[in-house]
């Protein structure tokens, strides 16, 4: 596929490239798929710290509140590299963005009040600011979020540019190493994960072996898990070599925002898939034909890993991941606005 002739600068504050978390993970990809459509994509990295960036590209050391004087400097080297479409990952670096010439991008994986008022309902603290937020985006051309909902929400608030663009497919499927492999689930450590985990004790009955992974394995709910029934591996270097090691996943987030990343992974890999409403909220169309659903995962039984297993159509699940979440499905979206 001949690839789009525009000069695209990512620009970051997080080490993206050296992460394992599922946002890393997100990021990775992102930069990955963006190389593959653009012919020319340099990443500008913004750091308070010693930390360099190996991606072609140059780090800004910044260690203090921004002043004029750099700008003047972010400006000068998008000049002499031609940079005509600037793309935020996540926004956190609006104050620059806003000052350089051409066209302006930020992704976000989720709508953050959004994701704090979701927190709030379930009791944790909400420490989202609204109007703040959708200042801030006011600074890009388009905001794009992996999940539609949102994009339909923030027009209605006022983004105009608001569109959705979902996360590419990591992989293909996998099968188990193992001739009898466990119950799985991934997650980063947020207050969804660590309730979601909080509701699996009656799952866990029904199951010889349960293997979580992620940021999650450090929360206290996780450490409380069975030893006997419960492996937490932790962060992993390879999702892929997790979903090699499962039999089938479960995504039982009751809130939060975006779009949950690990019903997508299991989407990829070819797994049997129980989830919750909410886990799937966002997906196209299709998606309850794919994945067992049913809400209070509190009460999951045998049965339900059943029904995940009944629905479980592997070729439908490669059909379906490929006409939404492949390279050429994002590029497709992509061109419709740039």
């Amino acid at each position: 596929m001949k690839k789009l002739k525009r000069n695209v600068c990512v620009y970051c504050a997080r080490p993206f490239w050296a992460g394992y978390s599922g946002l890393d993970h997100l990021l990775k990809e992102r930069y990955r798929f963006l190389c593959r459509v653009f012919d020319n994509v340099k990443v500008f990295f913004v750091t308070p710290t010693d930390r360099t960036c190996p991606l072609p590209g140059a780090t800004a050391k910044i260690p203090r509140k921004l002043i004029a004087e750099d700008i003047v400097a972010i400006r000068g080297w998008c000049d002499r590299n031609r940079i005509d479409t600037h793309y935020a990952f996540l926004d956190q670096l609006a104050g620059i963005i806003q000052h350089l010439p051409g066209l302006k991008i930020c992704e976000i994986s989720d709508v953050w009040h959004l994701r704090h008022e979701a927190f709030a309902e379930f009791g944790y603290e909400h420490g989202g600011d609204k109007h703040a937020e959708l200042a801030s985006m006011r600074a890009y051309d388009y905001v794009l979020t992996v999940n539609p909902i949102e994009a339909d929400y923030l027009r209605k608030n006022g983004i105009e540019g608001a569109r959705h663009l979902f996360p590419g497919a990591f992989f293909e499927a996998v099968k188990p190493t193992a001739s009898v492999a466990p119950v799985g689930m991934i997650g980063a450590l947020n207050h969804a994960n660590e309730d979601a985990v909080s509701q699996l004790s009656g799952l866990l009955h029904c199951v010889d072996e349960f293997v979580l992974a992620g940021k999650i394995c450090d929360s206290p709910v996780a450490q409380s898990l069975p030893r006997d029934k419960v492996t937490r591996v932790g962060l992993v270097s390879s999702v892929r070599a997790f979903y090699e090691n499962v039999h089938s996943v479960v995504a039982p987030v009751r809130f939060g925002a975006g779009l949950k990343i690990k019903v997508l992974e299991a989407l990829a890999a070819g797994k049997p898939i129980l989830a919750t409403s909410h886990s799937v909220a966002g997906f196209p169309a299709g998606i309850s034909d794919l994945v067992a659903v049913r809400d209070d995962p509190s009460r999951w039984t045998e049965r339900d890993l059943a029904n995940a297993a009944e629905v479980h159509d592997p070729c439908s699940q490669n059909e379906y991941v490929n006409e939404f979440f492949s390279d050429s499905a994002l590029r497709r979206e992509i061109e419709r606005f740039i």
